[in-house]
Parts: C-alpha cells; structure tokens; sequence
C-alpha cells in the first residue's frame, strides 16, 4: 500500500484502489472457463483432484485452509481468494449453480 500512498494512516481510497488493482491481476490470472470451477469451490468447500483445480491452487485463485477435529484428525477445506469475490465473472458463474448459491 505504500506505493499507493506515503502518508499514516492509510486513507480508505487508497485501500480501495490497492484492491482493485489485486483484483485486476486475479482477474487477468483466471482463465476462460475456471470461474465455473471457482463457483464449485466457493459453494462446495472442496476440489476435484485433477489439473485444472491443482492450477488454481497454486495460483492461489483457491484457498486451502486447515484444523484439527474433534479426533485430533487434520482435516482441510477450500475456498476461493475473497478478492475474486468481487469480480462480475464469479458472481456470474456463482449465482448460474443449480442451487442458485
């Protein structure tokens, strides 16, 4: 935020510029067809082991989060990065899932 602004504290325009430019490269970074698959995971909590969901992993588009359970077990779940939240694309492709979540 400090290329944005030198100025303490940070005002909310320059937060709200900082995340429209993270958001632009998250956007640049999904390609044709993956926002139906960020759709899934933002709905279901999980991926598909295969390629394509392994490449939003590692691009950080989705999220793996981490606990314990009661057993002691480590158990994980998914998400999709909350700044793709915001783009129109995912929330397209959200709201097109048969349950309309």
């Amino acid at each position: 935020m400090l290329n944005y602004s030198t100025q303490l504290p940070i005002g909310e325009a320059v937060v709200k510029k900082v995340l429209s430019s993270n958001r632009a490269t998250y956007k640049q970074t999904i390609q044709e067809g993956q926002y139906e698959l960020l759709a899934y995971v933002a709905y279901h909590k999980q991926i598909i082991q295969n390629d394509e969901y392994r490449k939003l992993l590692f691009n950080n588009c989705v999220l793996e989060y981490r606990y314990w359970d009661e057993e002691g077990e480590a158990q994980k779940w998914y998400d999709v990065h909350p700044l793709i939240r915001g783009i129109s694309e995912f929330k397209v492709a959200l709201q097109a899932l048969p349950s309309g979540n």
